[in-house]
């Protein structure tokens, strides 16, 4: 069977440098010539299996280090350059591969920037879908969304809305809340429309105060909320 052969230059380089030391240096310690490495740190010359073992006993790193993860980011910034947003713009797959190679944060942020654009398209069909259900226009573009309009509601007049606080003094006599409100809520949440509620450390929810899975029915609220 061939032995696998991987093209890691730009890894080596960085954990030279990262040790400081010389390419005369890492080359004795792994029993090959100088030159011969400098082929290697050029993506010249391939990084062998017994290489890339020599290395990790040698200076004590971790195997994944060397083998790295660039095949996978490439495989998914190409899928961030297919989508219809960047058509005509799909790079070859060299390109993508010799980007996550060369500039692996850098790709490793574009790759996240897409998650993050695909999360809030999805989030956006949704909203779409929830106002066509409700009888009003799914084209968002140049439309108000609900939030506006309550943000108007509440500057154009004052604080005091009488219809509002009548329903919520019905509601807590009705749940018979007592010193324990948020607990009250919580099982009012469960056994009334079967939402569970979890609270998570601020760490979990750096950016968000709230979150709501309507797939799995769970709230997610931060511990930033409570007192």
């Amino acid at each position: 069977m061939a032995e696998a052969k991987i093209f890691a230059g730009p890894r080596v380089r960085r954990l030279r440098n990262r040790l400081g030391i010389t390419q005369t240096a890492m080359a004795e310690g792994l029993g090959i010539s100088p030159s011969y490495l400098n082929l290697i740190e050029r993506n010249q010359r391939p990084l062998t299996v017994q290489l890339i073992l020599k290395m990790a006993s040698a200076y004590k790193i971790d195997v994944e280090e060397l083998q790295g993860e660039s095949g996978s980011v490439a495989g998914e910034l190409r899928q961030a350059f297919s989508d219809p947003l960047l058509s005509g713009e799909i790079p070859a797959g060299e390109e993508l591969a010799e980007v996550a190679e060369l500039a692996p944060n850098a790709a490793q942020g574009m790759v996240k920037l897409y998650r993050a654009y695909r999360e809030q398209a999805a989030r956006l069909s949704d909203l779409a879908g929830l106002l066509a259900q409700a009888g009003h226009d799914p084209a968002l573009s140049g439309t108000r969304l609900p939030m506006d309009e309550v943000r108007d509601a509440l500057e154009g007049r004052p604080n005091h809305y009488p219809a509002i606080d009548e329903a919520a003094e019905a509601f807590h006599a009705r749940i018979g809340a007592g010193e324990d409100l948020a607990g009250t809520l919580r099982e009012w949440l469960k056994s009334e429309h079967g939402i569970i509620v979890r609270t998570l450390p601020v760490h979990a929810m750096p950016n968000l105060r709230r979150r709501y899975d309507r797939h799995s029915m769970r709230l997610f609220l931060s511990e930033r909320l409570y007192p």
